[in-house]
């Protein structure tokens, strides 16, 4: 289920963006492990990453109006079977910054 979460995480990035880059990685805090998917795609408004959240928290999996919705659902839903985190900081205009953890470092 995390390697779901992570391809939608990472497909979403290489689709929405054009020009530049994607970049994966890991980071430890604390002792713990989160992964990190940055793109530099155009940028999700924060009222579609709050309609994304509300819409997780719900239970609802509708799509929003520019296509982040459904598979940012799916990631939210399985994150929380797991017992993980899923945040989200984005500039529109600069891109996104997807945060999933965090769990305990071997």
């Amino acid at each position: 289920a995390m390697l779901r979460i992570l391809s939608n995480l990472i497909s979403n990035a290489i689709k929405y963006t054009d020009e530049g880059r994607v970049l994966v990685g890991v980071r430890r805090r604390s002792g713990k492990l989160s992964v990190e998917v940055w793109d530099s795609g155009p940028g999700i408004s924060r009222r579609e990453l709050q309609r994304v959240q509300a819409r997780h928290q719900r239970g609802d999996t509708g799509q929003a109006a520019d296509g982040h919705g459904l598979g940012l659902a799916i990631a939210h839903d399985l994150a929380k079977k797991l017992d993980l985190t899923l945040h989200a900081d984005s500039w529109v205009g600069q891109g996104t910054v997807f945060r999933l953890g965090a769990f305990q470092a071997a």
